[in-house]
């Protein structure tokens, strides 16, 4: 099952590389603690609140790249 999974896993990945671009797959990679943490609630566990604060940390930052949430300017930003 591991190395059928892991392999099948890797092949996946690799298509999924071709089909959105190497950028878009280094973001979606970043949120795989983030989907960890949530079958980890279906299972049953209940996190801590470092892995609640690191998962909101994590879908932040996913948002901010992709411009989906804007980040305050400063006021330096403001004047240009």
């Amino acid at each position: 099952m591991g190395v059928c999974g892991g392999y099948l896993a890797y092949v996946f990945w690799l298509r999924g590389v071709q089909a959105i671009g190497p950028d878009k797959a280094a973001i979606a990679f970043n949120l795989v603690p983030v989907f960890t943490l949530l079958v980890n609630l279906l299972l049953g566990q209940i996190p801590d609140a470092s892995q609640v604060a690191g998962m909101v940390a994590v879908l932040a930052g996913v948002l901010v790249f992709n411009r989906w949430l804007r980040w305050p300017a400063t006021p330096r930003q403001r004047a240009v």
